[in-house]
């Protein structure tokens, strides 16, 4: 174990190598110590690499296939939303008027955000729409129904 600590295998992975490498390399092979020992270095840097981009493209992949998951779950709601807008007011649309890929493009966090935010504010915005719509109703009712002559013709003279 010390003979392994005086290479310094600790000191390769930091990206730096003892001249013990070399010391060890032309024990067993004479006069090309340094040589050997750089290319076996090269060798372990590689070999390094690659298994840590083969885990990263793993990880990015499964990532990738998470994000996708919550993105399907998340699109009925957003369709949901998106389907009320010709109910909402005027005024009220605002929150809806960004086209629906750029609200399917963002990040799944901003998405959820996004939902949370606007399934309130359309909540809101229905019952307006529905209060507005109870007094028309009411005032036409009234107006309906308040006519003073009833033998009047109905339109103009």
């Amino acid at each position: 174990m010390n003979h392994q600590h005086e290479i310094g295998w600790q000191q390769i992975l930091k990206g730096r190598w003892s001249t013990t490498w070399v010391t060890q390399y032309d024990q067993i092979y004479p006069g090309q110590g340094e040589k050997i020992a750089t290319k076996q270095l090269q060798a372990i840097w590689r070999a390094t690499i690659d298994v840590w981009k083969t885990r990263c493209d793993k990880h990015h992949e499964s990532l990738q296939q998470s994000n996708e998951q919550a993105i399907n779950q998340l699109t009925p709601k957003i369709l949901a939303l998106y389907d009320t807008k010709e109910r909402l007011d005027a005024i009220d649309r605002r929150v809806l008027d960004q086209p629906i890929n750029s609200t399917l493009n963002m990040p799944v966090k901003q998405i959820k955000d996004w939902i949370r935010r606007t399934e309130s504010f359309v909540k809101q915005g229905l019952q307006r729409a529905r209060q507005r719509i109870q007094l028309n109703t009411q005032t036409i009712t009234l107006l309906s129904t308040s006519t003073p002559n009833s033998n009047m013709p109905h339109g103009p003279a």
